[in-house]
């Protein structure tokens, strides 16, 4: 598969996976945006298919109670900080599994690992840039994430 067309099933996994969490069809509000974000945790999964990758998707703390509080239907301010950061993980998660999905029964099929967050202000993946694939930000009504994925292998 082309690196367009993994970037177009991850487009369309986040669309998924936002539209459900929302309650709402998202497909005509999302945007890809070039400009850098605020971010503050990320949600991380290794895929481990015919080659193997690391993706993260990167948000600021404000968006990410937000999105939580609509997963767990609590209101934000409700949340600790470790529902939250569940939560982000739980998030790249959902995205990466519907992507995984959306490849079954092709070669570009993966598995993938647990998530795990990475917590810190501004914080940043230092990987050499000819092995990032892709990076964008995706931006819905003023929600916005960046989701990145590197090739590890």
């Amino acid at each position: 598969m082309d690196n367009t067309s993994f970037i177009n099933v991850i487009r369309v996994a986040y669309i998924d996976v936002m539209s459900m969490i929302l309650g709402i069809d998202v497909s005509n509000s999302l945007e890809v945006i070039d400009s850098d974000i605020e971010t503050q945790i990320s949600g991380v999964m290794l895929l481990l298919g015919k080659k193997k990758k690391m993706a993260t998707i990167s948000i600021s703390e404000e968006n990410a109670k937000e999105a939580v509080s609509y997963m767990v239907g609590l209101d934000p301010s409700d949340l600790s900080k470790e529902e939250v950061y569940d939560g982000v993980a739980e998030l790249v998660n959902m995205i990466l599994g519907r992507a995984k999905l959306f490849l079954k029964d092709t070669e570009d099929y993966f598995d993938i690992t647990p998530p795990f967050t990475v917590v810190g202000d501004a914080h940043k993946f230092i990987i050499k840039e000819k092995l990032i694939e892709f990076s964008n930000v995706f931006s819905l009504e003023g929600m916005d994430a960046r989701i990145t994925v590197f090739t590890i292998d």
